[in-house]
C-alpha cells in the first residue's frame, strides 16, 4: 500500500466541520510540529479550486488510506484532526501517535530524539551547524557535545516547529523563522548558489512524486483517467515511494538540535 500518496479533496470533505485538539497548529507553509511527548503533528498549506474537484469520491478514498494504515499499526495513529478551505487554498492537519507513525505513513525520512540516542541510531551530524543564538557556525563535535538536547532530523523541504529552543541547525538548507521554527529548502544554498541544481537535489525531486486528485466525470471535475495519468493534480505531498531514499548516503538531510521546554 502507497501509504504516503494521499488525496486531498476527500481530506477536505471529511473533515469539514471538525475541530483540532486545543493547540493552534495553524501556518502558512508546510510545516511539521515536533510535540514534547513524541507525537508528531503536520499541517500542510495548498491551493485549491473547489469549483473543479468533487469531495464525495475523495471522502471515500482518505477514510480508506487512513483505515487501512490504521488496521495495521493501531487505532488512533493517524488521526484527521482538522481542515479550513479558504480563499481556494485548503490548511490540513493531521496528528500522528508518534514520529515513528509519521515515517511510515509518509514514507519519509524522519527523526526525533536525543542527541544520544541519534548517535547510537546511526546519525552522523555530518556538515556545517548554525548557532541560533549569533549565526556563527558551530561543528559536529559543539552540537554533539551535550548529548541531552534534542533533534529531529528531517529530509526535503519543510518547516519544523519544535517545542523548546533551537539551538544549532544545519547550515545552507535552512532558515531560523523564530525561536522554535525552522524553514527547511530542498538545497544546499551554500554549495548551490549559482549553480542550478545539486544531485542530492535532483534525487529528491526524482523521488518525490506528485499527488493527484481523484474526481468524477462531472464537466469540471477531475476523471480517473486524469487521475492515473497525472493530468490535473493538486500537490499534498504526503510521502515519497521509492525506497532507495533510505540507502542514499547522498541525501541532503537537515538537523535541528534544540533545548526542549
Amino acid at each position: 500500500m502507497k501509504k504516503g500518496k494521499l488525496l486531498v479533496g476527500a481530506v477536505l470533505l471529511c473533515m469539514m466541520g471538525l475541530t483540532g485538539c486545543g493547540k493552534d497548529y495553524h501556518a502558512t507553509e508546510n510545516t511539521i510540529f515536533v510535540e514534547k511527548k513524541g507525537n508528531v503533528v503536520t499541517t500542510d498549506v495548498e491551493s485549491f479550486p473547489e469549483d473543479t474537484y468533487d469531495k464525495g469520491e475523495l471522502e471515500e478514498y482518505i477514510n480508506g488510506i487512513i483505515s487501512e494504515y490504521n488496521d495495521e499499526n493501531g487505532e488512533k495513529s493517524v488521526v484527521l484532526d482538522s481542515l479550513t478551505v479558504k480563499d481556494g487554498v485548503a490548511e490540513l492537519t493531521l496528528s500522528y501517535a508518534s514520529g515513528t507513525d509519521y515515517a511510515k505513513f509518509t514514507e519519509k525520512t524522519f527523526y526525533s530524539g536525543s542527541v544520544a540516542e541519534a548517535l547510537a541510531a546511526g546519525y552522523t551530524f555530518e556538515g556545517n551547524f548554525v548557532e541560533a543564538a549569533d549565526g556563527s557556525y558551530s561543528s559536529r563535535t559543539d552540537v554533539t557535545e551535550d548529548g541531552t538536547l534534542k533533534v529531529v532530523v528531517v529530509q526535503g523541504e519543510t518547516a519544523v516547529h519544535v517545542n523548546g529552543t533551537i539551538m544549532y541547525y544545519s547550515a545552507g538548507t535552512a532558515e531560523l523563522t523564530d525561536k522554535s521554527t525552522l524553514s527547511i529548502f530542498t538545497e544546499d544554498k551554500e554549495s548551490t548558489e549559482g549553480v542550478e541544481s545539486t544531485e542530492g537535489t535532483e534525487e529528491i525531486k526524482e523521488s518525490t512524486e506528485a499527488l493527484e486528485v481523484m474526481g468524477t466525470e462531472e464537466e469540471g471535475a477531475v476523471s480517473d483517467d486524469e487521475l492515473l495519468t497525472g493530468e490535473e493534480s493538486i500537490v499534498f505531498d504526503f510521502g515519497e515511494e521509492e525506497e532507495e531514499q533510505y540507502e542514499n548516503t547522498n541525501e541532503i538531510y537537515t538537523y535541528v538540535i534544540y533545548k526542549e521546554k
